[in-house]
């Protein structure tokens, strides 16, 4: 079985407890640019909880690991979200 490090992906959990202005942080992303990404905005902040990793994430809004990633990164880095490590199957016994 393949390990994940904690630096290729983690469980997101928000640090707020409402919605984020995305255009006031820069996190709007235009849908002229990017339209899958536009239109999963809202799916993809509604699993900062705790319980998806960016792998469950990008599978369960159809996108692609690394833009899911990559955009979260920046939740991250404005301070939204924590990352936290994926619990392994071993500590759920």
């Amino acid at each position: 079985m393949i390990r994940w490090s904690f630096s290729c992906s983690y469980v997101t959990r928000s640090k707020t407890p409402c919605p984020v202005f995305l255009s006031g942080y820069g996190l709007w992303v235009d849908w002229r640019e990017n339209w899958d990404l536009n239109r999963a905005i809202e799916k993809i902040m509604n699993k900062f909880e705790g319980k998806h990793s960016i792998f469950d994430i990008a599978e369960q809004v159809g996108l692609d690991y690394w833009t899911v990633r990559e955009y979260v990164e920046k939740f991250r880095a404005k301070g939204f979200v924590n990352a936290l490590p994926i619990p392994s199957e071993a500590d759920e016994i």
